[in-house]
């Protein structure tokens, strides 16, 4: 681990030291950033997006994509004000989805979802894995894609955003019956049984033991079942998986530790790798997929730093 490493974790992992860091980043993309008691308020072209003090981690990317997350969901004409703070429902634009989504913090963008789509292609019966599913966009997305006769599972270890994902899925499915899906509150881990999680109410959710950066007090880290992707699929009677979206905050390579899943199936996979604990998880991944026999393309993304990595079987 650097010298530059070492500073950024000793800052992250010291609260008052990254409130100070956050504000003077602020500063430098002009953008203003407060602490006001248990919220965050972000600031920039007389617009503002708050966030709760347990979300301090998407500070950095509200302010380098300010827009895009403002943009994402309708506004009120009354206020400009988005409040992220607490759950609420909001109408997301430029989706298909017509109906307001629950979220427990920071909503998902459409776009987001929609390049996942592009990316993998799915098509019409397939049977799709969607791991960190958080509220539910990208299960509804993958569930229009595939249609009636296709499937889609999706798995969210954090239990307030699995509280929301059931909703929004219920709502979808009322509205648009005869889709086949199944839901699991799981954390995807290299063993069955269980595993300390943070319940960080956003995307950023993880394993304690394999996140660099946890801003919930450890009297909030619950014990979560977890399970082996060999496991999940015998669970649930699959006899076939096409496609994997795997977004667990670093988790991605224990779920390629599963040997015994990737004998017997040859999804299209897409992660996006994090640093853990000053170190690229990618080399490792990399390692893995080649040796099942997988090869890889990158695709940049807006709205986060890290690109996405698309395998697929040679």
């Amino acid at each position: 681990m650097n010298i530059k490493t070492l500073a950024i974790n000793l800052i992250r992992n010291n609260q008052y030291l990254y409130k100070v860091a956050l504000k003077f980043y602020g500063i430098l993309n002009k953008t203003k950033i407060k602490f006001v008691n248990n919220k965050i308020c972000v600031q920039k072209n007389r617009k503002e997006i708050s966030l709760n003090i347990k979300n301090i981690s998407y500070v950095k990317e509200i302010v380098d994509f300010f827009d895009f997350y403002y943009n994402s969901v309708t506004v009120s004409e009354d206020s400009p004000k988005l409040d992220f703070s607490t759950p609420q429902k909001y109408l997301l634009t430029q989706s298909r989805i017509d109906f307001e989504l629950y979220f427990s913090s920071v909503p998902t963008p459409s776009y987001t979802s929609s390049v996942y789509l592009e990316i993998l292609k799915p098509e019409q019966g397939e049977v799709v894995l969607d791991l960190g599913s958080y509220c539910g966009l990208t299960v509804i997305d993958f569930l229009l894609e595939v249609g009636s006769k296709g499937f889609v599972l999706g798995v969210e270890a954090d239990v307030h955003n699995y509280k929301y994902l059931i909703k929004n899925l219920e709502n979808f499915s009322r509205l648009n019956p005869g889709y086949n899906f199944e839901l699991a509150n799981l954390a995807i881990s290299n063993k069955v049984g269980s595993e300390y999680f943070s319940n960080n109410q956003d995307m950023s959710s993880a394993i304690v033991d394999i996140s660099p950066i946890l801003h919930q007090p450890k009297d909030n880290y619950k014990i979560v079942n977890s399970t082996n992707l060999s496991t999940l699929v015998e669970k649930y009677d699959l006899k076939k998986v096409d496609i994997i979206k795997a977004d667990i905050e670093g988790s991605e390579l224990n779920m390629l530790k599963d040997k015994e899943f990737f004998n017997n199936f040859s999804p299209r996979i897409l992660l996006e790798p994090i640093s853990l604990k000053g170190k690229n998880s990618l080399e490792e991944i990399l390692h893995y997929m080649d040796n099942y026999g997988y090869n890889f393309t990158t695709y940049e993304q807006v709205g986060a730093q890290a690109p996405l990595y698309l395998f697929e079987k040679i």
